[in-house]
């Protein structure tokens, strides 16, 4: 197998990633973007925003995140700043759902310097327009998960830590 393509997921693999946004905290940001979305949108927007955010509560955590971020994008203005903000927030809490399922201090530090390196790019990203920040949140967001799948493929052992020429 290569490593793009390692095989099957062993057990601990399988272990490391949530199924879904279910934890109490998960659940209630997408509640959270329901609202906002339901607030801040006409009624077709609002639809399609609540659609998509039922279709969230389905989904892993990121794939959570990244339907959230398109049901914003239905509704959501610049003048709605405040909101976009709080419903960014709840995002965040989705997104870090799988780091909040251990009791592990270092995970639960390390989802804590996430939440506060994704407020600073959404606040850099709002200075500009909200598709500016929604673009840097999902950038950040695929940098940071690229760099989880590799650390756990070295981990498991499936690619080597270096590089090969």
């Amino acid at each position: 197998m290569s490593a793009i393509f390692p095989g099957p997921r062993s057990v601990a693999a399988a272990d490391l990633v949530s199924p879904s946004a279910r934890d109490p905290l998960g659940v209630v940001g997408l509640l959270v973007v329901l609202g906002v979305t339901l607030t801040t949108g006409m009624v077709r927007g609002a639809v399609l925003a609540g659609v998509l955010v039922c279709v969230a509560f389905l989904l892993p955590s990121t794939l959570a995140f990244v339907v959230g971020q398109l049901a914003l994008a239905t509704t959501a203005t610049l003048a709605d700043g405040l909101a976009v903000g709080l419903a960014q927030l709840a995002l965040l809490a989705v997104l870090t759902e799988p780091a909040r399922d251990r009791s592990v201090p270092l995970a639960i530090a390390g989802t804590f310097g996430a939440y506060a390196v994704l407020l600073g790019v959404v606040a850099v990203g709002l200075r500009e327009s909200l598709a500016a920040a929604g673009g840097l949140l999902c950038l950040a967001v695929a940098l940071g998960a690229y760099l989880a799948r590799r650390a756990t493929l070295v981990r498991l052992g499936l690619v080597d830590a270096e590089a090969k020429e």
